[in-house]
């Protein structure tokens, strides 16, 4: 799963050229640009959206995750990659992402293009 993902995420930086790009290529006017969240993701995890059940439990844990966000700038799944440890937390992570809103990435035409956009939460109770 994570050689997947992994395979995904590179995929996502290095998207490989098809033929009639090399038949025909051309100086691109705009540089190809990665998927870049509209807001400050810094302050997601925290008191605020902290997951109720976790909290209430004593729950605490990292996890890592990437999203996919479409040509539109929305995200369109979630993948856990190294669980917190707790279903809680991990669901809680996508939940709360799923929110963001991002300037898609841009193929070298400036066209919205499928990407990928790697996170991580730390929740920590002594933070909230």
């Amino acid at each position: 799963m994570i050689d997947m993902v992994l395979v995904l995420v590179a995929s996502a930086l290095f998207p490989a050229a098809s033929p009639a790009q090399h038949q025909h290529s051309r100086p691109s006017a705009t540089k190809a640009r990665p998927a870049t969240p509209r807001s400050d993701v810094t302050q997601l995890f925290g008191r605020s959206n902290y997951p109720p059940g976790a909290r209430a439990k004593g729950l605490e844990g990292r996890n890592e995750f990437v999203l996919t966000v479409d040509a539109t700038g929305m995200v369109i799944g979630c993948t856990i990659t190294t669980s917190a440890g707790h279903r809680e937390l991990d669901d809680g992570s996508c939940r709360i992402a799923r929110r963001l809103r991002f300037d898609p990435a841009r193929d070298e035409r400036g066209r919205g293009i499928v990407s990928q956009f790697p996170m991580q939460a730390d929740w920590r109770l002594d933070a909230i």
